[in-house]
């Protein structure tokens, strides 16, 4: 290297060599013990011998970031890597601590083993829920006395509280789902400030149903919506098959109306379901126009944008519409479209939504004036699609494998005492582990992913199908937020009221500058930047071995702003997990707002369901049972329940952004440490101080929120829990 770095980071090697064994081998030894071997893999490692899935990486046909190789043995004859009966060897340097340890992986393997064998042996796993209150009775404490809701429930606890407990004793389980039955009647007493008329419980709940497409914003998943801001996006979209725009020309005229209404939300808090929100916006013909303004007006007009859309129907989809409905019986997967109105009082609703299961036919167009009924089956199947999205692509694949090569080249290419070592590393805490985790319990084939989302068993296929998409340079928030027209030339956002746009970049400034100034301290130059031989194999590794399938979207490292985009990109990615993660459990949880499976197609004109609910009512009781024959049964409803409130819950030895460098052991050269320290202070006062004042206003808005999973800091003494707040700086569960 071109120049010598403090003496306090020197951990004693000289620096003369990488302090970590390169995982130059190749042999198929197991790894074991202590050995502290690095090198790169592809997954091979999710189906066996009988049950096969496709090798996911190494080639054109199924690309994906490399994994930590462990070296185990190959089943015979084949390129499948036996599995791990419960956790793969993962380096000593990355593996949980016993803290850890016990809060996560007894758990995990729990919801990936155990809670599922118990749910299979019931009869009763596969069927379908028979009221909305029933399944209100699995989340609030005190209504069901029935005995299968009481195996469940308690003495008044919730079923994520009993689903813990059942770590010792899981028979709970099996006498809970062979009868589990609640009166929607009882049920209704858990919901006495919600619901006037108790008579109609169970109708009632209905009405809590999430108008799921409100959070696009600020939700579990917000990073799918565009901004549509010329008449080029709507012929782009159309000439990709879109029915959206000719749907609501042919409904509504050239003066379109919104047709939509909010209800109440629901939310898991503190275990307890609780509504938290009524939209006020006027049911009435006269509150649903779009400000009197056609599409094109809207399109082409002055100020921020007023049209958006969501595409969920990538080509590389498209296939898997029919090797699902060829493969099972008791799911659908579906691609589909929403386009969405900001109003002039930023409230963000739906449109239309265009829906098809069958890749060989068109999309079919649903909006409010399709029925109450049918539009709202069409969200909560458009939700559905989000839901597994999210978990695919948004959470494991941008977040949790795309991070995994950084850190394997970090540990082969630079040393310990190594100034981006130091700095990079940490943003990793638990990543490896955490990975190899999920490929054996999560996953794997017929995991919790598989049995319990539309995909199936094409679930990591399609992640695969998606990455050949991924970028680096796409990661980074504000490149994210322009390739998806919502930020200017100025670098400024140009809609309102998107909270993780909003607090995202203020962190992401917080980050850069810490960044620029830590670079500074070790590099003087571009030319030692270029010439940091360690630094120039590190990013060598992750482009060439980490991620060789993808070509596109690598920045030089040539500079030192270069430098300086990587590694702000590299720390916003595990805040960006902060914001997709720990809130699943909030939206999710409740099965209804996200359905993680939809059993049936999307009813399409000229079938019985389609016309049966073009006439239903909302608040009947035959709509609330057909709308459930569409959901997740019990058996995916439980083990996605458990699996969330476990990704959700910060463990009690977390570490956050706004720790201390004594506390979060990122640097201990005195001067970086200072700089540090004036990050943190940074985020805690002004970050923190604007976040407070943004979610007060979100609040007092007519139906809003706060927005808390970017709140830098977490609850005053909470560190750990099911808190919904806290920016981590690992991919760490």
């Amino acid at each position: 290297m071109s120049h010598s770095f403090p003496a306090a980071d020197n951990p004693g090697d000289g620096g003369t060599a990488p302090h970590f064994l390169l995982g130059q081998v190749s042999d198929n030894k197991t790894r074991k013990g202590s050995e502290r071997i690095y090198d790169f893999d592809v997954y091979n490692d999710l189906g066996t011998d009988k049950d096969v899935r496709p090798v996911l990486g190494g080639s054109s046909e199924y690309p994906y970031p490399r994994r930590l190789r462990t070296g185990r043995g190959l089943y015979p004859g084949t390129e499948y890597e036996e599995r791990a009966l419960i956790s793969p060897w993962v380096t000593p340097d990355d593996t949980f601590s016993d803290a850890k340890v016990q809060s996560v992986t007894r758990i995990l393997a729990f919801v990936g083993t155990v809670l599922r064998a118990v749910i299979k042996r019931s009869p009763k796993g596969k069927e379908h829920f028979e009221s909305l209150g029933e399944i209100a009775a699995l989340y609030n404490p005190g209504a069901p006395k029935t005995p299968g809701a009481a195996a469940f429930a308690g003495d008044g606890a919730p079923v994520t509280q009993q689903l813990l407990a059942a770590l010792q004793d899981p028979d709970i389980l099996i006498s809970a789902l062979e009868d589990i039955r609640s009166d929607a009647k009882d049920a209704a007493s858990a919901f006495a400030s919600d619901v006037d008329d108790v008579e109609k419980a169970g109708l009632a709940v209905l009405g809590l149903l999430i108008d799921a497409l409100q959070d696009i914003l600020a939700g579990q998943n917000p990073v799918g919506i565009v901004a549509i801001t010329s008449k080029d996006d709507i012929s782009a979209l159309e000439a990709k098959g879109s029915a959206l725009f000719q749907a609501v020309r042919d409904e509504y005229g050239a003066r379109a109306v919104m047709g939509d209404f909010c209800r109440k939300v629901l939310k898991l808090a503190a275990f307890r379901l609780v509504a938290i929100r009524d939209c006020t916006i006027s049911a009435g013909e006269g509150g649903r126009q779009l400000e009197g303004k056609s599409l094109e007006e809207l399109t082409t007009g002055p100020g921020q944008p007023r049209l958006f859309y969501v595409d969920y129907a990538p080509d590389a989809l498209l296939p898997y519409l029919a090797r699902v409905r060829d493969t099972y019986q008791d799911r659908a997967l579906h691609a589909g479209r929403v386009l969405l109105h900001l109003s002039d009082a930023g409230d963000l609703l739906p449109v239309a939504i265009e829906l098809k299961s069958d890749p060989d036919e068109l999309f079919i167009a649903y909006t409010p004036k399709s029925g109450e009924a049918l539009w709202l089956l069409a969200k909560t199947v458009f939700s559905s699609i989000d839901s597994g999205i999210h978990q695919l692509i948004t959470h494991f694949l941008n977040t949790h494998a795309a991070s995994e090569p950084f850190l394997i080249a970090a540990r082969r290419q630079l040393s310990e005492m190594h100034p981006i070592h130091r700095l990079v590393v940490p943003h990793y805490r638990y990543t490896l582990t955490i990975n190899s985790l999920a490929r054996a319990l999560l996953i794997q084939f017929d995991g919790v992913i598989e049995s319990a989302f539309s995909p199936g068993k094409f679930s990591l296929e399609i992640s695969s199908k998606l990455y050949a998409d991924w970028r680096f340079d796409k990661q980074a928030l504000p490149e994210n937020l322009r390739s998806r027209n919502l930020l200017d030339s100025k670098g400024e956002l140009v809609v309102g009221n998107y909270p993780y746009g909003e607090d995202g970049l203020l962190l992401w400034e917080s980050a850069e500058k810490f960044h620029e100034k830590y670079v500074s301290l070790y590099y003087t130059s571009d030319a030692d930047v270029a010439g940091d031989s360690e630094l120039q194999g590190w990013w060598e590794d992750v482009r060439q071995k980490g991620h060789p399938d993808i070509k596109e979207g690598w920045p030089d490292l040539n500079t030192k702003q270069d430098l300086v985009f990587v590694l702000t990109t590299l720390a916003w990615i595990p805040m960006s997990h902060s914001a997709v993660n720990f809130d699943q459990y909030d939206y999710s949880g409740y099965m209804p707002n996200r359905p993680s499976l939809i059993a049936k197609p999307m009813p399409i004109p000229g079938s019985g369901d389609y016309e049966r609910l073009t006439f239903l009512k909302v608040d009947s009781k035959e709509f609330e049972k057909l709308l459930l024959s569409y959901l997740s049964n019990k058996e995916a409803t439980l083990s996605v329940m458990a699996a969330l409130l476990l990704l959700s819950t910060h463990s009690n030895e977390e570490l956050y952004i706004t720790d201390p460098p004594a506390l979060s052991g990122w640097l201990t050269d005195k001067k970086a440490v200072a700089l540090q320290n004036e990050y943190v202070a940074d985020v805690k006062s002004r970050v923190e101080t604007a976040i407070a004042e943004r979610n007060a206003a979100r609040a007092a808005r007519p139906g809003g929120l706060p927005y808390t999973v970017l709140i830098p800091s977490p609850p005053p003494k909470q560190r750990g829990g099911l808190t919904s707040q806290g920016v981590v700086p690992s991919v760490s569960i």
